[in-house]
């Protein structure tokens, strides 16, 4: 019997599982990919950040006037040659949260979690099925990219914010679709190294929950700085692959070609799915039920 178990091992995950074994609570932690880290490590905030920096000191070579000293095309270079210490950096983070979880004497597991009752969960991998009992379960799965069947993902031409950094080289021309913090920062990024970018959102304005002087600023560095085109307000009917390139037709008639499109309109818990449930699961924890459990959490955390 566990105190604690944990499903996922990105930020969240693997923080509440060392803080419960910090306070000598028993802990497991399952994950259902083959490393730790999730989205965080593996595929969004450390390969985007790698790439921005990259960006970055490209586009301060430019703007310091050293482009004649630097023999560069970004026709001569690849999403690798951003990446070439990315994967470094990832493996010390696998290092890092592997030593946290092994210093706190958490369990790790492997595969595929679901609940078989309020405090029972089976795990699920190439070697067969484990339960666990647990008095606590944290569920710590994080999300993935929205991508809604109408958009022809092929992740070459047409990408979400996870698959866009394995595309073969720097496009010429890039549409971002959605212009929220993802999408902003993949626009910046790419027209930082001289790609033609268009970023695309049926909403008014970027980033509605920001400060508004903050908006302000953002939009003139994009627009004046770094040559972005704006289309809010315009929401994306249509998104077609038309001989090596992809066509987006917007709401108000616009057509717009490129040789990539990024798909960052939201994203999706990755808990949303039934099959993580039973059907015949509990119904909803009225108030005095929800009182007792945060009594029970703050225990467990010997708090």
């Amino acid at each position: 019997m566990y105190d604690l178990i944990v499903i996922g091992s990105g930020p969240a995950g693997e923080k509440g599982a060392a803080q419960a074994a910090y306070f000598g609570k028993r802990v497991a932690l399952i994950e259902r990919e083959a490393v730790l880290g999730g989205a965080c490590v593996n595929t969004g905030t450390i390969p985007s950040k790698t790439l921005r920096e990259s960006a970055l000191h490209l586009s301060g070579f430019r703007q310091r006037g050293f482009t004649e000293a630097i023999d560069l095309t970004m026709k001569s270079v690849t999403i690798d040659d951003f990446m070439y210490r990315k994967q470094h950096v990832v493996e010390k983070e696998w290092t890092r949260i592997d030593e946290n979880l092994r210093r706190h004497n958490v369990d790790r597991l492997q595969g595929s979690a679901r609940f078989d009752s309020p405090t029972r969960v089976v795990v699920t991998n190439s070697l067969g099925q484990q339960t666990l009992e647990g008095q606590i379960v944290l569920i710590a799965t994080g999300s993935s990219p929205y991508r809604p069947s109408t958009v022809p993902f092929d992740d070459e031409c047409v990408c979400d914010s996870d698959t866009i950094l394995t595309i073969g080289k720097i496009p010429a021309s890039l549409a971002v679709v959605g212009a929220g913090v993802i999408g902003c920062e993949y626009a910046s990024i790419f027209a930082a190294l001289g790609v033609e970018v268009h970023l695309v959102d049926a909403r008014s304005t970027l980033l509605p929950h920001m400060d508004r002087e903050i908006v302000r600023v953002l939009l003139g560095e994009l627009q004046n700085r770094l040559d972005v085109t704006l289309h809010l307000a315009c929401e994306v009917q249509t998104i077609e692959k038309v001989d090596g390139k992809v066509s987006l037709t917007l709401r108000n008639g616009t057509c717009i070609m490129v040789d990539n499109v990024l798909y960052a309109a939201g994203r999706n818990s990755n808990a949303q799915s039934r099959r993580h449930w039973r059907q015949d699961r509990q119904p909803r924890r009225g108030g005095r039920e929800r009182e007792l459990s945060n009594q029970r959490a703050k225990h467990l955390c010997g708090r």
